[in-house]
């Protein structure tokens, strides 16, 4: 019985392709090719990846952002495997960090989620719900529209299996220590935000909206302070921007820690 992802064709045009290659900034230098007839998101021509355009209006942006670069090549199958949810939490996971002047890596990816790889896409479940913050809401009629992109040097596999073992399962007692006191900091730095104590607030969700993990001519990546006034320029009421201050963060954990 053939799976899901072998019935689905895409149906974007090659005019909606250029559409979004211009909506998204994706460099005209990069190759691409609408999908024929017979082609499926798992199988795209040698030296190409498999693009989403669900997964760019997550947040994805080409060029990748070095921490989606890192994890994506860590955990070792194809970005068109991974649910259009997952890909929005990768992408607000980036920005959260680098908004406190630190970088996601694949250790702390793995700490926060199980990975969920029954079907064909792979989701993200928060491992402690409480830090979940708002319901993504669950996005439908996506997986026909993708097409092909030669991504210069990505390192990315195009590989449709599962993620190894080593890397989805559970952490260990010595690394779920460290997630309790990552967890314990992440409540405590978000305490000012209106969305208290949660990871996944409107307003982080919002810094999406703005632009990409990339600058504009896509060379290189804006810096904790341009994503902190860019925060300030376009973040909804509720947003407490004196927070992204590290000496009121390392205040905050201080007062946190004082009061458990």
């Amino acid at each position: 019985m053939a799976s899901k992802v072998e019935s689905i064709k895409s149906v974007l045009t090659t005019e909606e392709m250029e559409k979004i290659i211009f909506q998204y900034k994706i460099p005209s230098s990069y190759l691409r090719s609408i999908p024929k007839e017979t082609d499926r998101a798992d199988s795209p021509p040698t030296g190409y990846i498999t693009v989403y355009e669900a997964h760019l209006k997550s947040g994805l942006r080409f060029p990748l952002a070095s921490e989606l670069q890192t994890i994506f090549s860590d955990l070792g199958v194809s970005i068109a495997r991974y649910h259009a949810n997952a890909v929005r939490y990768l992408c607000n996971l980036c920005i959260f960090f680098r908004l406190r002047g630190t970088t996601l890596n694949t250790s702390i990816v793995r700490a926060l989620f199980k990975f969920c790889q029954n079907g064909d896409w792979i989701s993200l479940s928060p491992r402690d719900l409480n830090i979940s913050g708002v319901i993504i809401d669950t996005v439908k009629n996506w997986k026909d529209r993708f097409f092909f992109l030669a991504v210069p040097q990505s390192g990315i596999s195009n590989a449709w299996g599962k993620i190894p073992e080593s890397l989805s399962g559970k952490p260990s007692p010595e690394e779920e220590e460290s997630v309790k006191l990552l967890i314990k900091m992440i409540k405590s730095n978000m305490e000012s935000f209106s969305d208290k104590g949660r990871l996944f607030t409107p307003e982080i969700f919002a810094l999406t909206k703005w632009g990409s993990l990339t600058d504009k001519a896509g060379t290189s990546e804006p810096t904790p302070k341009k994503l902190k006034r860019k925060a300030k320029d376009t973040a909804p009421q509720g947003v407490n921007v004196w927070l992204f201050h590290p000496a009121n963060l390392l205040l905050l954990i201080l007062l946190r820690l004082v009061s458990l």
